[in-house]
């Protein structure tokens, strides 16, 4: 059974934290999943763990707004110390759809050719997809987009960037990085600077 690692970088968002869990404990029959919450909140604000159920989860304190990267940064040591097959970062306010995390993992090691997998993102409350996802990293695959007017659409497509909102890779090809996230990134643009480094 493949082992996943879910780094949940945490900053308030206890709202979420239900509907997230619940999907992760959802999408994992075939695949042996441990979820590692690394809380960055201002105290009062911290994981409420009467909210936590679902899979094997671990709530490490990651120290008070050390930033999205960071707290990435200690879920993706976890991950290599557990020596798990696959880390999926997974952010606080999303979810995943019925199957999605199954699917992701298992094209991602039953493929030789790429070590790392985006889904596709869509809008909390809705099926459309996040506008971002589609200016950012739907807009430059023109493969993908020619497939939908030709109703041939594949279940997976390369990529041109990487959307740190969620990704998976499998850590084996990563061991080579102490870290995941350049710490200097607090938040925003580490995704794109991990593409370049994966590149």
């Amino acid at each position: 059974m493949i082992s996943v690692g879910v780094i949940i970088p945490f900053y308030n968002g206890n709202q979420y934290l239900s509907r997230l869990l619940n999907s992760i404990a959802a999408s994992s029959d075939s695949i042996k999943v441990k979820v590692f919450i690394v809380d960055n909140s201002r105290f009062g604000e911290r994981v409420d763990e009467s909210l936590v159920s679902g899979p094997e989860v671990i709530i490490i304190d990651g120290g008070i707004g050390v930033g999205y990267g960071k707290a990435c940064n200690i879920g993706y040591s976890l991950c290599n110390q557990w020596k798990v097959d696959v880390a999926v970062v997974a952010n606080q306010d999303g979810f995943f759809k019925r199957g999605s995390l199954e699917l992701m993992v298992q094209l991602l090691m039953r493929e030789n050719t790429f070590s790392v997998a985006v889904p596709l993102l869509t809008r909390y409350e809705s099926d459309d997809v996040e506008s971002f996802f589609t200016h950012v990293y739907l807009t430059p695959m023109e493969d993908l987009v020619s497939d939908l007017f030709r109703g041939t659409k594949r279940l997976f497509y390369p990529i041109h960037q990487l959307c740190g909102a969620c990704f998976a890779i499998k850590t084996k090809d990563y061991q080579k990085f102490d870290y995941l996230f350049d710490d200097l990134f607090h938040m925003y643009y580490e995704d794109a600077d991990l593409y370049e480094r994966l590149t």
